[in-house]
């Protein structure tokens, strides 16, 4: 089984809690560690990190925090990897490649609807399936 560092498992769950809180415009860094289940520094280490590549806008002041930078079905798996991991995930090995490959094409939204799957995140996840398979 395929497992991924610490750390990119809590930036995959920091985004899918953004997903399914996508009402709230923006999260403190200290509610999505507590959501998450990690310390305020380790959830500030992986918010900067998600921010610098992209994945977050962060925004300062008194009601400042993160949110999605865009729509979270748009954001694979192996975006997050590269973010949090940091250097080349490509290699001249064929299984870490084709790894890669298969996270790319798997989104965060895929990952927090199939784990976290509350009544509203499931029905949203079943459209985007719907709507995939009416594109192709």
């Amino acid at each position: 089984m395929l497992k991924l560092n610490q750390m990119t498992h809590h930036a995959i769950s920091m985004l899918g809690w953004l997903a399914l809180d996508r009402a709230q415009s923006c999260q403190n860094c200290k509610d999505l560690a507590k959501h998450v289940g990690v310390s305020p520094t380790t959830a500030a280490k992986l918010l900067k990190a998600l921010a610098r590549d992209g994945l977050l806008n962060s925004q300062r002041g008194l009601r400042g925090g993160y949110e999605l930078a865009r729509d979270v079905a748009s954001i694979s798996v192996a975006e997050v990897v590269q973010a949090v991991e940091g250097g080349n995930q490509q290699s001249n090995d064929v299984v870490a490649e084709t790894i890669y490959k298969a996270l790319s094409n798997l989104s965060v939204y895929e990952v927090a609807a199939a784990h976290q799957a509350p009544p509203k995140l499931q029905e949203r996840s079943e459209n985007q399936t719907d709507k995939k398979d009416n594109t192709q």
